[in-house]
């Protein structure tokens, strides 16, 4: 195993990114965003200057932290915006010697039912983007966010029958306080991480360690990120399980933390100062956890 993250959340300039990669130990980061926009957006001579970058601090990407499909994009969108960012991934991910991409499966709206009226254009739009990035040699994995596959696992296990070949990046905290929409009416239990994971565990290619809290009875705030196994996210159970299983790839944080006061004396700090302490001790407490599990780790935070 190893680690990685989206440094995105500590520092928005790829050179701070890459210190704080580095203060940590690590060699890999999953980019997603560079001075606020997407990776995949970047014009020629950014990418030209990013892979530089890389090459000169010797980290790898492991994996792209595309915008295909998430939560800004909606299914009512012409297909052809998720096509070229796909086509401007696959022209990334060669660059940057990148074999896996995150995608998703765009936001519900009002259409949460497993075979709702949009569920088959999803399908169809997953099929075609999934065989181009094959095509070229790059997984398409995708996660459970606040998208189709992310309202129940029988939701991600309807898009795994549906796209041939479909893997998965699983998110520890992405179902924490998220609505089970196996069932209907108006009294929905919440979704169980563990329940989650442990019935898609064996399509997951990847994952995501965020932690959150629920707290349905509060009017404000109900949902919170904290520190990585402090919340509900069963972090440990879920690494404890892929451990057990076989699992031997990335670990990547991705805390949204940055603008939580957790540290003490963080209220007094500038925000950039913040989002940067917050991450770094992030980094080092999943390291603990996994330390913890006696899972051996390599490039272990410092």
């Amino acid at each position: 195993m190893f680690f990685t993250g989206f440094a995105d959340e500590a520092a928005s300039s790829l050179s701070d990114q890459l210190r704080i990669i580095a203060a940590l130990g690590w060699r890999h980061i999953d980019l997603r965003n560079v001075d606020g926009t997407a990776v995949h957006d970047l014009a020629p001579d950014a990418v030209d200057a990013l892979y530089g970058a890389l090459d000169t601090a010797g980290v790898s990407v492991p994996c792209i932290g595309s915008h295909i499909a998430n939560g800004r994009a909606r299914i009512t969108d012409d297909p052809s915006v998720a096509l070229e960012q796909t086509a401007r991934c696959i022209s990334l991910c060669q660059r940057l010697a990148c074999t896996r991409v995150r995608v998703m499966s765009w936001p519900p709206g009002d259409d949460h039912l497993l075979d709702g009226p949009t569920a088959a254009e999803r399908f169809k739009r997953l099929r075609d983007i999934h065989r181009r990035f094959a095509d070229a040699g790059i997984e398409a994995l995708h996660e459970n966010c606040h998208n189709y596959g992310g309202q129940s696992p029988a939701h991600t296990v309807r898009l795994i029958e549906e796209v041939s070949g479909l893997r998965l990046i699983f998110d520890t905290a992405n179902p924490v306080g998220a609505a089970d929409h196996r069932f209907t009416g108006e009294l929905q239990p919440r979704q169980s991480v563990f329940e989650f994971y442990r019935l898609v565990r064996d399509h997951v290619a990847y994952i995501h360690i965020k932690d959150a809290t629920f707290d349905p009875s509060k009017v404000d705030g109900k949902f919170a990120h904290c520190w990585p196994g402090e919340g509900m996210g069963d972090v440990r159970a879920v690494i404890r399980d892929a451990i057990a299983t076989g699992y031997d790839d990335a670990i990547c944080i991705e805390p949204h933390v940055g603008g939580v006061h957790l540290l003490p004396g963080s209220e007094a700090m500038a925000d950039d100062e913040r989002r940067e302490a917050n991450f770094l001790e992030y980094g080092k407490r999943i390291a603990r956890i996994m330390a913890d599990l006696g899972c051996p780790i390599a490039g272990a935070a410092v």
